[in-house]
């Protein structure tokens, strides 16, 4: 009997054995079925992430076009984005999904943003389901000052963040306030963009592939739908919904885009895409910007620009609209100027541009008396109030 007892232990043992090898390598092969699955939006699956070189961001970092990872695919990841094969992918949160918002897609309501006169576009290119309270100032500004208008808030991600307090704080007080996703190749599609697009190239040997995404982005976006840009990093101090078919210079012949109105389809908009789409720059900070546009419009207007020269439909404002501050003198932003008077300060400006390239490190102190967070008082108060101590 014990004899056969022992055998019947080594058969048991070599049954476990071998199971548990079926079952590992059974685990082992859905795993890379689902690794191949699970390459698109909204992986939870941490092992996903796992092998993927995390990035840090500095500025003088650039990233290599070969982030090949287990020799299957060619990304890397920055920030909270995963940037591979020319575009970028907006993880889904693994929180409870309470804690978000599904956002819907900006061309799914088509019908409400070319049956509006006035509509005001901004962009958060960075799979950033958070913004930063200064970015959503920007947001809150527009909204409170341009009431007739709409103001698409457009990101990459396709959730936004409720526990931080301010988007659904935005979206109960403001009417005319909306949070939307949008799809790249869908946003590129019909432009002379989309073959930079396509090209993979804007996101190679780049420093910051965000940017120029974001260089992009807007031209496509105001393409499709017309109307108002503007960049995160500014205060709307004034309404803006009059403006039309006009671009900022930011000193005396060279203007910037950070912020600029067009109408649907303009021809403008069509030469700048164009432009971009064979002249396009990885590694020169502007040169897909402020001064691509620059070299177009000069070339259409025939001479040097000039504040209040009306070229080819298209009207130059004066640097005081849109850049009061000019970029050298970024840090009276930051200065104490307890209880200043705004409109006062800034006569004849519409928006104040805080020049994030420089400024973004900054702190803002609550209370402190910085025109940041004086301008913040009267301009985006809904955010100032959620937001913490040091913003």
């Amino acid at each position: 009997m014990g004899i056969y007892k022992r055998r019947s232990r080594v058969r048991a043992s070599a049954g476990i054995f071998f199971l548990v090898c079926f079952l590992s390598s059974s685990f082992l092969n859905v795993r890379t079925s689902l690794q191949s699955e699970n390459r698109g939006l909204g992986s939870r699956l941490s092992w996903r992430w796992s092998g993927a070189p995390v990035l840090p961001s500095p500025e003088n970092e650039i990233i290599s076009s070969k982030a090949v990872v287990g020799g299957v695919d060619d990304f890397y990841m920055k920030g909270a984005a995963l940037w591979r094969k020319g575009t970028v992918e907006c993880p889904l949160p693994a929180e409870a999904p309470g804690d978000y918002m599904k956002l819907q897609n900006i061309f799914s309501l088509e019908k409400e943003w070319k049956g509006n006169v006035s509509n005001i576009l901004l962009a958060e290119t960075s799979c950033n389901m958070k913004p930063s309270y200064r970015a959503w100032c920007a947001v809150e500004s527009m909204v409170q000052q341009n009431p007739q208008s709409l103001v698409w808030y457009v990101m990459t991600s396709k959730v936004v963040n409720l526990r931080q307090g301010v988007a659904g704080r935005l979206l109960e007080h403001y009417h005319n306030l909306r949070l939307v996703t949008v799809g790249l190749r869908q946003v590129f599609h019909n432009t002379p963009l989309m073959d930079l697009y396509t090209s993979t190239s804007w996101t190679h040997n780049t420093t910051w592939p965000a940017v120029s995404l974001s260089n992009m982005i807007r031209l496509a976006l105001v393409w499709h739908v017309g109307g108002l840009y503007s960049d995160n990093d500014v205060v709307c101090i004034a309404p803006l919904t009059h403006q039309k078919n006009v671009i900022g210079l930011y000193d005396d012949t060279n203007v910037n885009n950070a912020v600029f109105h067009f109408d649907r389809h303009h021809p403008m908009l069509e030469a700048f895409m164009s432009h971009l789409n064979e002249n396009f720059s990885p590694n020169v900070w502007g040169f897909n910007g402020p001064m691509m546009m620059t070299k177009v419009l000069k070339t259409a207007c025939g001479k040097e620009l000039a504040a209040g020269d009306v070229c080819q439909g298209v009207t130059l404002l004066h640097k005081r609209n849109f850049y009061p501050l000019p970029v050298a003198e970024w840090k009276i932003f930051f200065t104490a100027l307890k209880g200043v008077d705004v409109h006062k300060m800034f006569p004849n400006s519409y928006v104040i541009h805080k020049w994030n390239k420089m400024s973004h490190s900054q702190p803002v102190f609550k209370d402190s008396g910085m025109l940041y967070d004086e301008t913040a008082k009267v301009f985006c108060p809904i955010t100032r109030e959620i937001a913490t101590h040091v913003y």
